[in-house]
């Protein structure tokens, strides 16, 4: 399946949202590839990615910028203590190639 790469739009607050209404629903262990799926379809369901006119896309991938931005917006939850990285490598929870986060509740 190919895989085509967009930009965000919007205001960072409502991309940092849409982000925390995701957290909001997943479990308290979760890994970061599941959050960025996660993410990506709630923004695409929201409209967040600019596209192109008559277009359908097959699969959508965050380009650089909004990589980077999710990355910042991950990392002030963590410094807000909403997230913490789990450090310890457990093989009956997640794959250990992953970064894995906890909620802090």
């Amino acid at each position: 399946m190919y895989e085509t790469q967009l930009p965000l739009m919007g205001e960072k607050e409502k991309i940092k949202q849409v982000l925390i209404n995701v957290i909001s629903v997943m479990g308290e262990h979760f890994r970061m590839g599941q959050l960025i799926d996660d993410f990506i379809k709630r923004a695409d369901e929201q409209n967040l990615f600019i596209k192109e006119e008559d277009t359908i896309y097959s699969k959508i991938k965050l380009d650089n910028k909004g990589t980077l931005l999710i990355n910042k917006l991950i990392w002030e939850l963590i410094w807000e203590k909403e997230l913490i990285i789990n450090l310890i490598n457990n093989d009956y929870m997640f794959d250990s190639r992953q970064f894995n986060l906890i909620k802090n509740k």
